[in-house]
């Protein structure tokens, strides 16, 4: 089957998101489930980030381990740094489905996805909005090392990508989820994760943005780390290939799950 041209995938998904925000705000969508091991890094490190104004957008997706009441906790702390807090429970629906919740509820000029297990340095999100104005880019994206469960950059490890995407290789490379940051009407073009994916709905949603043919910017340094740890990893980083396009059919509309509170 071959994939839909650029112009009809973002007509199809046009309307999946509203297009009014708040300028100059930053969505920070975060997926959660049985994270209460790690999130508490995630979240210090989204308080130390030097952009404002921030909101994060945190969907627990049917957590049985106290996350929702380490986030509530830190909820507090995160408002008082000026930082806006929306927690959104649903029940377990998977990492895809919980980031197109957060992002349904988003109101920000720009729209950061970030998981509950990786970290991010203090600048990153300045640095971020800082390219995409400077360059009029439709997205910026930038290098992501791997580091060990305390967040310590592993020595010989990966990093993605360690320079510019080459957009015509579609299957070859992409960039990690909190390796990028979007506009707005970019997340509105690519439409919502394919829900429908076991694994790598990553690295297709980028495939996606890529295939929209808007300019894109790689910043060349390191904004973040992947940590590894024995906990099972919201998106597996073998390749989908060969389920992206047994999937295709079924990214016409996106999920909108119950929402429990």
């Amino acid at each position: 089957m071959p994939a839909p041209s650029s112009s009809s995938r973002s007509e199809t998904f046009r309307d999946w998101i509203g297009p009014a925000f708040t300028p100059d705000l930053v969505s920070i969508i975060t997926p959660t489930y049985n994270r209460s091991a790690l999130i508490g890094e995630t979240l210090a490190t989204i308080r130390a980030q030097t952009w404002r104004p921030l909101e994060w957008v945190v969907v627990d997706d049917g957590s049985t381990d106290g996350t929702i009441e380490q986030v509530k906790k830190a909820a507090v702390d995160l408002v008082s740094s000026g930082c806006e807090v929306h927690l959104i429970e649903q029940e377990n629906s998977g990492p895809a489905a919980a980031r197109n919740t957060g992002t349904l509820h988003s109101s920000g000029e720009f729209i950061y996805y970030l998981d509950s297990d990786d970290l991010i340095h203090p600048a990153a999100i300045t640095r971020f909005v800082t390219a995409l104005r400077e360059k009029n880019a439709a997205y910026v994206y930038a290098s992501i090392d791997t580091a060990d469960a305390q967040g310590k950059p592993l020595t010989g490890g990966l990093r993605w990508p360690t320079q510019a995407v080459d957009s015509h290789r579609f299957f070859d490379c992409h960039w990690l989820i909190h390796g990028a940051i979007y506009r707005r009407w970019v997340v509105a073009a690519t439409g919502p994760y394919n829900e429908n994916l076991r694994n790598g709905e990553d690295a297709e949603f980028v495939w996606r943005v890529k295939a929209l043919g808007k300019p894109g910017y790689f910043l060349p340094s390191v904004q973040g780390v992947y940590r590894q740890h024995s906990g099972t990893q919201l998106s597996v980083r073998p390749e989908p290939a060969d389920e992206y396009e047994l999937s295709l059919i079924h990214i016409s509309e996106p999920t909108r799950p119950r929402l429990i509170s």
